[in-house]
């Protein structure tokens, strides 16, 4: 009887906040998330996107604070951050509220995709990036 109460409250818990799940990467960078807060049926979620380099880099880690917008399907990026190997910060930069920008969250942009999709399970489907617009034309004067 112990064991089975157990066994259900080990069920009940809620994700530790604090832990870091991955998400998909490539050969450059592997990237984790973890949750700030803790509202899991809310349509701003706050969490910190870690993206860490495969290869020996000047940093181990950077850690960018996010602001999901899941209605809006836009992320808005609040700070970075880089660390050492040993968990020391290296360098922090805070944007100013007057600075940020709600970036729309395409279908193709890798882990901030795969964010969107677990965090905002009921959103609408996200779009395709735009194509990008075609090159400047170079115009000489005629002499």
């Amino acid at each position: 009887m112990i064991f089975a109460l157990l066994s259900a409250l080990s069920f009940a818990q809620t994700p530790d906040p604090a832990a870091w799940t991955p998400l998909p990467g490539d050969e450059e960078v592997t990237y984790a998330y973890r949750l700030l807060d803790t509202d899991t049926g809310g349509t701003l979620r706050r969490l910190v996107l870690r993206l860490t380099p495969v290869r020996a880099r000047e940093f181990a880690h950077g850690e960018m604070v996010y602001d999901l917008d899941c209605p809006a399907r836009t992320l808005t990026i609040l700070s970075v951050r880089s660390i050492d190997a040993d968990g020391a910060e290296l360098q922090a930069v805070t944007v100013p509220d007057e600075h940020r920008t709600a970036d729309p969250v395409h279908a193709d942009d890798g882990p901030t995709a795969a964010l969107y999709a677990r965090l905002c399970p009921e959103g609408a489907p996200l779009s395709p990036a735009p194509a990008p617009p075609p090159p400047p034309i170079a115009v000489a004067p005629r002499n």
